[in-house]
């Protein structure tokens, strides 16, 4: 049985993928920012922003599954003017970078990558913040797999509500 950490496993995308391999009887640790009450998994505590208890997470990890996103427009469920400018890039940059340069050094044997598909026009700030990381994972000596995920309706529903 292989451990797998999933970074984002508190969010829509990460719980759904938590619950999969939980179901597919793989040993899971989620890397996230407070505990939640699930007993079937492991919790490590930090932030991929800060890379703050990311060295302990990767103890021991086969492979990661890197779902984590700073995205304002999903946390307010809205489009503000200051989105078209800019988007944060401390977590799907910067916290790319350190768990791929962090994964590499704990010896971690896979990277999966979770993106969005339309990158390859990165108009929005978000997105070019996301191409950026996905590019990292690409130039990565760690074996890896990206994948491009379809809009999340979850989203549009709380947008239009």
């Amino acid at each position: 049985m292989t451990l797998v950490l999933v970074t984002g496993g508190t969010g829509h995308l990460g719980q759904d993928l938590v619950d999969r391999l939980v179901r597919g009887g793989h040993q899971v640790r989620i890397f996230a920012r407070s505990r939640r009450p699930r007993a079937d998994v492991e919790w490590a505590i930090g932030d991929l922003a800060t890379g703050d208890g990311l060295p302990a997470a990767l103890r021991g990890v086969h492979t990661v599954i890197n779902a984590a996103t700073h995205s304002p427009v999903a946390q307010r469920g809205g489009f503000r003017p200051v989105d078209f400018f800019t988007s944060p890039s401390d977590v799907d940059a910067e916290g790319t970078r350190r768990l791929l340069d962090l994964s590499q050094q704990a010896s971690v044997q896979h990277f999966l990558h979770v993106s969005i598909v339309g990158l390859d026009d990165a108009s929005l700030p978000y997105a070019r913040v996301k191409l950026a990381g996905e590019r990292m994972v690409r130039e990565s000596a760690l074996s890896w797999s990206l994948v491009r995920a379809m809009p999340f309706y979850y989203l549009l529903e709380s947008m239009l509500a």
